[in-house]
Protein backbone atom coordinates (compact mmCIF):
# COMPACT_ATOMS: atom_id res chain seq x y z
CA UNK A 1 0.00 0.00 0.00
CA UNK A 2 1.11 3.77 -0.38
CA UNK A 3 1.12 4.10 3.20
CA UNK A 4 3.86 1.36 3.69
CA UNK A 5 6.07 3.40 1.35
CA UNK A 6 5.44 6.65 3.23
CA UNK A 7 5.70 5.38 6.29
CA UNK A 8 9.47 4.08 5.15
CA UNK A 9 10.53 7.12 3.85
CA UNK A 10 10.01 9.10 6.58
CA UNK A 11 10.99 6.37 9.41
CA UNK A 12 14.05 5.09 7.78
CA UNK A 13 15.01 1.77 6.77
CA UNK A 14 16.17 0.80 10.14
CA UNK A 15 12.44 0.20 12.10
CA UNK A 16 9.93 -2.98 11.57
CA UNK A 17 7.62 -2.42 8.71
CA UNK A 18 4.67 -3.27 11.34
CA UNK A 19 5.58 -0.68 13.58
CA UNK A 20 6.53 1.89 10.70
CA UNK A 21 2.61 1.05 9.65
CA UNK A 22 0.94 1.47 12.97
CA UNK A 23 2.90 4.80 13.47
CA UNK A 24 1.33 5.66 10.14
CA UNK A 25 -2.06 4.90 10.91
CA UNK A 26 -1.76 6.74 14.36
CA UNK A 27 -0.07 9.91 12.83
CA UNK A 28 -3.25 9.78 9.85
CA UNK A 29 -5.48 9.43 12.95
CA UNK A 30 -4.31 12.73 14.65
CA UNK A 31 -4.62 14.33 11.09
CA UNK A 32 -8.16 13.20 10.34
CA UNK A 33 -9.17 14.51 14.15
CA UNK A 34 -7.52 17.79 13.53
CA UNK A 35 -9.02 18.36 10.23
CA UNK A 36 -12.80 17.77 11.83
CA UNK A 37 -11.42 20.57 14.25
CA UNK A 38 -10.22 22.87 11.89
CA UNK A 39 -13.83 22.06 9.60
CA UNK A 40 -15.80 22.60 13.02
CA UNK A 41 -14.46 25.69 13.89
CA UNK A 42 -14.83 27.35 10.24
CA UNK A 43 -18.37 26.14 10.25
CA UNK A 44 -19.13 27.60 13.54
CA UNK A 45 -16.75 31.05 12.52
CA UNK A 46 -19.26 31.30 9.59
CA UNK A 47 -22.16 30.92 11.15
CA UNK A 48 -22.85 34.11 13.26
CA UNK A 49 -22.65 35.95 9.70
CA UNK A 50 -25.34 34.66 7.67
CA UNK A 51 -27.90 35.60 10.76
CA UNK A 52 -27.46 39.06 10.42
CA UNK A 53 -27.58 39.57 6.66
CA UNK A 54 -31.06 37.51 6.84
CA UNK A 55 -32.48 39.93 9.61
CA UNK A 56 -32.23 43.17 8.11
CA UNK A 57 -33.16 41.94 4.53
CA UNK A 58 -36.70 40.92 5.79
CA UNK A 59 -37.52 43.27 8.00
CA UNK A 60 -37.39 46.56 6.47
CA UNK A 61 -38.34 45.28 2.60
CA UNK A 62 -41.79 44.54 3.77
CA UNK A 63 -42.60 47.68 5.62
CA UNK A 64 -42.12 50.38 3.00
CA UNK A 65 -44.11 48.44 0.30
CA UNK A 66 -47.50 48.48 2.76
CA UNK A 67 -47.08 52.17 3.32
CA UNK A 68 -48.44 53.90 0.46
CA UNK A 69 -51.12 51.73 -0.02
CA UNK A 70 -52.69 53.00 3.35
CA UNK A 71 -51.52 56.71 2.88
CA UNK A 72 -54.97 59.03 2.21
CA UNK A 73 -55.64 60.64 -1.04
CA UNK A 74 -56.38 64.56 -1.48
CA UNK A 75 -60.25 64.49 -2.10
CA UNK A 76 -60.90 66.40 -5.54
CA UNK A 77 -60.93 70.03 -5.10
CA UNK A 78 -64.23 71.68 -5.60
CA UNK A 79 -64.94 73.44 -8.58
CA UNK A 80 -64.15 77.43 -8.84
CA UNK A 81 -67.62 78.33 -9.65
CA UNK A 82 -66.92 81.93 -7.47
CA UNK A 83 -63.68 83.04 -10.42
CA UNK A 84 -65.62 81.86 -13.23
CA UNK A 85 -65.22 81.72 -16.23
CA UNK A 86 -61.56 82.87 -15.27
CA UNK A 87 -61.16 79.95 -13.58
CA UNK A 88 -61.65 77.61 -16.95
CA UNK A 89 -59.89 79.72 -19.18
CA UNK A 90 -55.68 80.28 -20.31
CA UNK A 91 -56.70 83.89 -21.29
CA UNK A 92 -59.06 86.69 -19.58
CA UNK A 93 -59.40 87.64 -23.08
CA UNK A 94 -61.27 84.56 -24.51
CA UNK A 95 -65.16 84.35 -24.59
CA UNK A 96 -67.62 82.82 -26.91
CA UNK A 97 -67.12 86.06 -29.41
CA UNK A 98 -63.53 84.67 -30.47
CA UNK A 99 -65.10 81.24 -31.33
CA UNK A 100 -66.05 80.15 -35.08
CA UNK A 101 -68.97 77.87 -34.73
CA UNK A 102 -68.57 75.12 -37.17
CA UNK A 103 -71.31 72.79 -37.29
CA UNK A 104 -73.06 70.63 -35.59
CA UNK A 105 -74.52 66.75 -36.21
CA UNK A 106 -76.78 64.55 -34.62
CA UNK A 107 -76.19 61.16 -35.63
CA UNK A 108 -79.39 58.32 -34.76
CA UNK A 109 -78.39 55.65 -32.52
CA UNK A 110 -81.00 53.53 -34.71
CA UNK A 111 -79.67 54.00 -38.25
CA UNK A 112 -75.98 55.16 -36.93
CA UNK A 113 -76.48 57.70 -39.89
CA UNK A 114 -76.46 61.75 -39.50
CA UNK A 115 -80.21 62.94 -39.04
CA UNK A 116 -79.20 66.23 -38.86
CA UNK A 117 -76.56 68.70 -39.68
CA UNK A 118 -76.54 72.78 -39.21
CA UNK A 119 -74.45 75.72 -37.76
CA UNK A 120 -76.88 76.63 -34.93
CA UNK A 121 -77.45 74.19 -32.30
CA UNK A 122 -80.99 75.56 -31.66
CA UNK A 123 -82.29 74.03 -34.37
CA UNK A 124 -81.62 70.33 -33.52
CA UNK A 125 -83.86 68.07 -33.49
CA UNK A 126 -85.26 66.42 -30.17
CA UNK A 127 -82.81 63.91 -28.77
CA UNK A 128 -83.41 60.25 -28.30
CA UNK A 129 -81.05 57.89 -26.07
CA UNK A 130 -78.15 56.48 -27.85
CA UNK A 131 -77.88 59.44 -30.30
CA UNK A 132 -74.64 61.07 -30.44
CA UNK A 133 -74.42 65.11 -30.95
CA UNK A 134 -70.84 65.70 -32.80
CA UNK A 135 -69.10 69.46 -33.21
CA UNK A 136 -66.61 70.04 -35.59
CA UNK A 137 -64.96 73.11 -37.60
CA UNK A 138 -65.07 74.94 -34.47
CA UNK A 139 -61.72 77.11 -33.79
CA UNK A 140 -60.99 79.57 -31.43
CA UNK A 141 -58.41 83.26 -31.96
CA UNK A 142 -55.05 82.83 -30.86
CA UNK A 143 -55.92 85.45 -28.04
CA UNK A 144 -57.77 82.10 -26.15
CA UNK A 145 -54.52 80.13 -26.10
CA UNK A 146 -55.64 76.43 -25.32
CA UNK A 147 -58.50 77.37 -23.88
CA UNK A 148 -61.22 74.51 -24.96
CA UNK A 149 -64.58 74.21 -26.12
CA UNK A 150 -66.76 71.78 -24.92
CA UNK A 151 -70.18 70.13 -25.43
CA UNK A 152 -72.72 69.75 -22.19
CA UNK A 153 -75.32 67.81 -21.52
CA UNK A 154 -77.57 68.92 -18.74
CA UNK A 155 -80.62 66.90 -17.40
CA UNK A 156 -83.43 69.82 -16.02
CA UNK A 157 -85.49 69.69 -13.44
CA UNK A 158 -88.51 71.29 -15.38
CA UNK A 159 -89.94 72.49 -18.11
CA UNK A 160 -88.72 76.08 -19.01
CA UNK A 161 -86.03 78.14 -17.51
CA UNK A 162 -86.07 78.94 -14.29
CA UNK A 163 -82.70 80.61 -12.74
CA UNK A 164 -83.39 79.31 -8.82
CA UNK A 165 -83.50 75.80 -10.31
CA UNK A 166 -79.95 73.94 -10.43
CA UNK A 167 -79.49 72.11 -13.73
CA UNK A 168 -77.07 69.20 -13.38
CA UNK A 169 -74.14 68.17 -15.98
CA UNK A 170 -75.08 64.50 -16.96
CA UNK A 171 -72.21 64.02 -19.78
CA UNK A 172 -69.82 66.01 -21.20
CA UNK A 173 -66.63 66.32 -23.86
CA UNK A 174 -63.74 69.20 -24.45
CA UNK A 175 -61.30 69.63 -26.73
CA UNK A 176 -58.79 72.44 -26.88
CA UNK A 177 -60.20 75.17 -28.98
CA UNK A 178 -57.97 75.91 -31.67
CA UNK A 179 -57.00 71.77 -32.20
CA UNK A 180 -60.54 72.01 -34.20
CA UNK A 181 -60.92 67.72 -33.49
CA UNK A 182 -64.04 66.49 -33.67
CA UNK A 183 -66.39 66.70 -30.04
CA UNK A 184 -68.52 64.04 -29.56
CA UNK A 185 -71.28 63.34 -26.57
CA UNK A 186 -74.03 60.34 -26.36
CA UNK A 187 -77.14 60.36 -24.91
CA UNK A 188 -77.03 58.53 -21.65
CA UNK A 189 -79.92 55.15 -20.96
CA UNK A 190 -80.14 56.71 -17.60
CA UNK A 191 -81.08 60.47 -18.90
CA UNK A 192 -84.95 61.09 -19.33
CA UNK A 193 -87.35 63.85 -19.35
CA UNK A 194 -86.45 67.82 -20.30
CA UNK A 195 -82.65 68.59 -21.07
CA UNK A 196 -80.48 71.12 -22.27
CA UNK A 197 -77.68 70.66 -24.57
CA UNK A 198 -75.15 73.68 -24.65
CA UNK A 199 -72.05 74.13 -26.84
CA UNK A 200 -69.61 76.68 -24.53
CA UNK A 201 -66.26 77.74 -24.14
CA UNK A 202 -64.05 76.55 -21.47
CA UNK A 203 -64.64 73.37 -19.12
CA UNK A 204 -68.25 72.79 -18.22
CA UNK A 205 -70.16 74.00 -15.84
CA UNK A 206 -70.91 70.99 -13.15
CA UNK A 207 -74.34 72.71 -12.08
CA UNK A 208 -75.69 75.75 -14.31
CA UNK A 209 -78.54 77.25 -11.93
CA UNK A 210 -78.06 79.47 -8.29
CA UNK A 211 -76.11 76.74 -6.58
CA UNK A 212 -73.14 76.99 -9.08
CA UNK A 213 -73.27 79.70 -12.14
CA UNK A 214 -74.31 80.45 -15.38
CA UNK A 215 -72.12 80.79 -19.43
CA UNK A 216 -74.21 83.82 -20.11
CA UNK A 217 -73.04 86.94 -18.06
CA UNK A 218 -76.60 88.64 -17.76
CA UNK A 219 -77.08 85.96 -15.18
CA UNK A 220 -73.38 86.29 -13.07
CA UNK A 221 -74.40 90.20 -13.11
CA UNK A 222 -72.85 89.98 -8.93
CA UNK A 223 -69.61 88.46 -10.29
CA UNK A 224 -66.65 91.18 -12.24
CA UNK A 225 -66.28 89.15 -14.75
CA UNK A 226 -68.77 89.61 -17.56
CA UNK A 227 -67.63 87.60 -20.16
CA UNK A 228 -70.30 85.11 -22.02
CA UNK A 229 -68.98 81.79 -22.80
CA UNK A 230 -72.21 80.61 -24.27
CA UNK A 231 -71.95 79.24 -27.76
CA UNK A 232 -75.28 77.70 -28.89
CA UNK A 233 -77.64 75.39 -27.11
CA UNK A 234 -80.74 73.07 -27.49
CA UNK A 235 -82.94 72.67 -25.51
CA UNK A 236 -86.49 70.06 -25.20
CA UNK A 237 -88.74 70.57 -22.76
CA UNK A 238 -89.98 67.46 -24.19
CA UNK A 239 -86.90 65.43 -23.23
CA UNK A 240 -85.68 62.13 -23.69
CA UNK A 241 -88.47 60.02 -23.78
CA UNK A 242 -88.42 57.07 -20.83
CA UNK A 243 -90.24 54.40 -22.00
CA UNK A 244 -88.23 54.30 -25.43
CA UNK A 245 -85.44 53.77 -23.38
CA UNK A 246 -86.87 51.17 -21.23
CA UNK A 247 -86.32 52.60 -18.58
CA UNK A 248 -87.71 54.88 -15.42
CA UNK A 249 -85.27 57.25 -14.88
CA UNK A 250 -83.58 55.50 -12.95
CA UNK A 251 -80.08 57.49 -13.15
CA UNK A 252 -82.16 61.14 -12.27
CA UNK A 253 -79.95 63.23 -10.24
CA UNK A 254 -81.45 64.83 -7.25
CA UNK A 255 -82.12 68.66 -8.27
CA UNK A 256 -81.87 71.60 -5.23
CA UNK A 257 -84.71 73.44 -5.58
CA UNK A 258 -83.71 77.02 -4.04
CA UNK A 259 -87.53 77.99 -4.36
CA UNK A 260 -90.35 76.45 -5.47
CA UNK A 261 -91.59 77.77 -8.16
CA UNK A 262 -95.10 79.37 -7.89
Amino acid sequence: MNLDSRSDERTGAGQPRAATRWRGLGLTAVGVAAFALGAQTLASASAPTSAPSSAPSSAPSSAPSSAPSSAPTDPPEPFDYANYPASVTTSRRCDSKLVTNGRFAVISASTHKRVWEGASLDQAPRLHTGDTVEWRGYKTSAACGWTPVSLALYHKPIAGWDTRLDQTLWDSASRPGQSGRVIRVTVAADLCGPYQLDAVVGQPLPIVGAHGSFYQSLYRSHQSDSRSMYVGSSVNDAGIDCTASGTDCPGAKPVVDVKAPA
